[in-house]
């Protein structure tokens, strides 16, 4: 039984975390985007179903809203916890080279 884990390759998983943080920028560009955009007012949706379709699909675009804000949110808090496993791991992994060092003993 291991009393831990190992990382190999602190860089690859430090990579990996660069690109969790530009999908969560690529999230955030797009939901910025979709503000900017609208609805387009009456005249896309005509006089008659304005009053119906217009409600309704704001409704929807505010769920998407959340929906990417929440999207985003994850994948740059999911970037933020791969980062920080890779530095503290690294410290760690320091601290425990220094030990061994100093007070002998094997791996």
């Amino acid at each position: 039984m291991t009393a831990g884990y190992e990382i190999e390759d602190t860089a690859s998983l430090s990579t990996h975390a660069g690109r969790v943080a530009a999908v969560a920028d690529g999230i955030r560009e797009a939901d910025s985007a979709a503000a900017q955009v609208g609805l387009g007012g009456v005249a896309a949706y005509g006089l008659l179903c304005s009053p119906l379709v217009i409600p309704a699909l704001q409704v929807f675009q505010g769920h998407m809203d959340d929906l990417l804000k929440s999207a985003s949110d994850l994948a740059g808090a999911l970037s933020e916890g791969i980062s920080r496993t890779v530095t503290d791991y690294t410290e760690l992994e320091r601290r425990l080279a220094a030990h061994y060092d100093r007070f002998g003993g094997g791996r």
